[in-house]
């Protein structure tokens, strides 16, 4: 859904066919069907028995070796992208949100990049991206310059990165984390405040909804 100002401009200079724009101040995002999962009657009904059949301990280790079982040695770590993917309970009265992040670190070498691919299959719509080639503008957003198909003129307009385009309740993985060349303080307003906040060219403030997972090689390396 979008929210702005339907405006007119002349097709030609001084012409009196104009074609018609919004010039939009906010976009909401009203479907979700990239990150839905549809259940049937049987499959409501296993996953009852699954839940009643073992405890919390015995349904983490089934969750995790179900999506990540040819991983091996990091089971820890599994379960714990395992409790992002499936978020807290958000409180709107004291500012609470339902995403979690979590910053894993290791050596080279130690499956980081392996485990980060594996995140997609856990929630259906969840991306994955590589920081060292990633700019500023490819992970959280840019101004660019876009051609009208109707007046062939160029209008700026805001380009979402990574992060703002991951759909709720999905999980947006960086990979190389520490390899990033872009400022780490939008990256952070974007996990504290759930926003991605452009004041270049264009104004605009972008939502994140989404829980951000990323590998580093050293602490050291992330301010």
């Amino acid at each position: 859904s979008l929210v702005g100002m339907m405006r007119l401009e002349p097709m030609t200079k001084n012409g009196l066919i104009c074609s018609n724009y919004i010039l939009v101040s906010s976009i909401g995002e009203k479907t979700s069907s990239s990150a839905e999962i549809n259940l049937t009657k049987k499959d409501s009904e296993e996953i009852q028995a699954f839940e009643d059949s073992v405890d919390i301990e015995e349904k983490m280790n089934l969750v995790t070796k179900g999506w990540a079982g040819h991983i091996y040695g990091v089971d820890e770590i599994k379960r714990a992208f395992t409790l992002v993917a499936v978020g807290g309970t958000a409180n709107e009265q004291f500012g609470l949100r339902r995403q979690m992040h979590a910053l894993v670190i290791g050596d080279p070498g130690t499956v980081k990049s392996k485990i980060l691919a594996a995140v997609r299959e856990i929630v259906p719509g969840s991306r994955i991206t590589d920081a060292s080639a990633a700019t500023a503008a490819g992970l959280t957003g840019a101004c660019i310059q876009q051609e009208d198909l109707y007046t062939n003129k160029k209008r700026w307009v805001v380009l979402p990165g990574e992060i703002p385009l991951t759909p709720e309740g999905c999980i947006c993985a960086i990979d190389e984390f520490n390899l990033y060349k872009g400022d780490f303080g939008d990256v952070n307003t974007a996990m504290e405040s759930g926003l991605v906040i452009i004041s270049k060219v264009v104004k605009a403030r972008l939502p994140v909804k989404a829980s951000i997972i990323a590998g580093t090689i050293s602490f050291g390396s992330i301010p």
